[in-house]
């Protein structure tokens, strides 16, 4: 007797879950997101509508969004709720950007229960929301020396000169990053638009600096935010500020669809034209030494930011080309190890061939540097967590050296 009262149960429960779900063809959800364009470390608020299109009530649903890579949750990103007939209901959550790129939502995942927690169905609401995510860009310069030496900004380090004599030549509208000792502010009180104006000048002298990023697949390797292209894109927009800032011109080397691709500019527009550069091809440094030695003059320093992660080499006879054309080059290598550890404990099996993987790793990279150095180059080692000081460091070598 029990049992068959169990079992009428569960069938009556059964038959109310099927009618239930039957409501769920009408359950309409829309995804509102608070922007679509940000800074990396921004964040963005997410407001998920639901609405119960049918007389009837839903079962309990639990709703989940997918919060797509490089997308960080600040609260709750999943909730259960049961929406009565034609009852609509917000569901609302934070998220911060934490890299570059365009971040992509793909789906809400909703799933319906019966009372008794017996069964459950699910459903996948398909919609396609975009996030255009904009590296970070640094703040402004402080007077005298671009930095100070003890700013943790830029790794204790900052270039060690001053700004360049110039000579007035006009002026233009302000964008941001320029250096607001500049602002014309007669200008702008003369003008009827009392648009942000700036002062230009022309160098009388000044250097060229071109920051070459090789962008290939391995780029990629990282936690989200702390991939290697991240860390890069960083160190570059930090060196933009600070050169521009002392009158020098400065510009970053990408490759793009097969072809390499000349970013000019303040940081901010530097910025936009740089977070969404492709990583999913091998991209050799020929190609990148072949502009330079077609379109860029002579007694330019370079800066090649570049990683070997096993087996992969430094193309340092590719680079030789520019020392042999009169450029000084100062390359920056990326210790692969150090973006790739994983905290994640192992079984003994999977640590024995993670000690091999990383021993083999470790070798060779240590020959990619004795390599380089063999052949009269200037190698700087960057871990995850000083790529921009080295950077600093490796214009502050050059400089001495162009020097001296």
């Amino acid at each position: 007797m029990p049992g068959n009262v169990l079992l009428l149960i569960i069938a009556i429960d059964a038959i109310i879950f099927r009618r239930e779900f039957r409501t769920l063809s009408t359950l309409k959800v829309e995804r509102d997101v608070q922007k679509t364009e940000m800074f990396v470390d921004d964040t963005v608020r997410v407001r998920l509508k639901l609405a119960n299109n049918s007389l009837n009530t839903t079962g309990v649903l639990e709703v989940i969004e997918e919060l797509p890579r490089g997308l960080r949750p600040l609260t709750m990103t999943s909730f259960r709720l049961r929406l009565s007939g034609t009852e609509s209901s917000d569901l609302e959550y934070d998220a911060a950007a934490e890299e570059m790129g365009y971040l992509h939502f793909k789906k809400v995942i909703v799933r319906a229960f019966d009372r008794l927690g017996l069964f459950s169905s699910t459903l996948d609401f398909e919609m396609e929301t975009c996030l255009r995510i904009f590296p970070k860009v640094p703040g402004s310069p402080s007077q005298g020396l671009l930095l100070d030496r003890s700013s943790p900004a830029f790794g204790g380090q900052a270039i060690l000169y001053r700004r360049a004599g110039q000579d007035f030549s006009g002026i233009r509208e302000y964008y941001p990053g320029d250096d607001h000792r500049l602002i014309a502010w007669k200008a702008m009180a003369k003008s009827s638009t009392h648009v942000p104006l700036t002062k230009e000048f022309e160098e009388e002298r000044s250097l060229d600096f071109l920051f070459i990023l090789q962008n290939r697949k391995s780029m990629s390797q990282g936690l989200p935010g702390r991939r290697k292209i991240d860390t890069c894109v960083g160190a570059a927009l930090a060196l933009a500020q600070q050169l521009q800032s002392n009158g020098d011109r400065f510009s970053i080397l990408v490759g793009r669809e097969r072809r390499i691709e000349k970013i000019l500019g303040n940081p901010i527009r530097i910025s936009e034209q740089i977070h969404d550069i492709p990583l999913d091809r091998d991209i050799g440094l020929d190609q990148f030494v072949d502009q330079v030695l077609g379109s860029t003059r002579t007694n330019s320093m370079i800066i090649v930011m570049t990683d070997a992660p096993f087996p992969s080499e430094v193309e340092v006879s590719e680079l030789q080309k520019l020392k042999a054309a009169g450029h000084h080059v100062e390359i920056v290598l990326l210790e692969t190890l150090t973006f790739t550890e994983s905290s994640r404990r192992d079984d003994s099996t999977a640590q024995i061939s993670k000690a091999f993987l990383r021993k083999r790793e470790q070798y060779h990279f240590s020959e990619q540097v004795k390599l380089i150095r063999a052949r009269g180059m200037h190698v700087h080692v960057a871990t995850l967590n000083d790529v921009t000081a080295r950077v600093i460091e490796a214009v502050n070598h050059g400089k001495g050296e162009t020097a001296s």
